[in-house]
């Protein structure tokens, strides 16, 4: 949906939401591209550098959700779990992406029979 709006072009009359959604759009597809190599870098055998920033990664997350979970006293597995659900999140954006064509709920269509119309 960012991606339309801004190759549409509509999006552009606001200032504010093209910068933010410029930016959202850039911080995403940096994340994918870094993904991608990665695991071309893990397959090619140089597993140091994946497992060196995928420590990085989940230390930094356990960092930040420690932090939360000490200052409004909530019990330690929340850690693990922020850790699990922000990764998931953001391996789901992939997912969306690659789909989006094919899901019938963006196409904004009755036939699909998953949008139902007034009328």
């Amino acid at each position: 949906m960012r991606l339309t709006a801004l190759i549409t072009g509509w999006v552009w009359r606001y200032a504010y939401l093209a910068f933010g959604t410029l930016t959202d759009v850039i911080i995403r597809a940096g994340f994918w591209l870094c993904e991608v190599y990665l695991v071309v870098l893990a397959v090619n055998g140089h597993v140091l550098v994946p497992a060196t920033v995928a420590a990085w990664y989940v230390l930094h997350q356990v960092g930040m959700a420690a932090k939360f979970v000490r200052r409004h006293g909530l019990p330690p597995w929340h850690v693990a779990a922020h850790v699990a659900i922000d990764f998931a999140l953001k391996n789901l954006d992939v997912v969306g992406l690659l789909t989006m064509r094919r899901q019938a709920w963006l196409t904004r269509r009755a036939s699909h029979g998953s949008i139902k119309t007034m009328g």
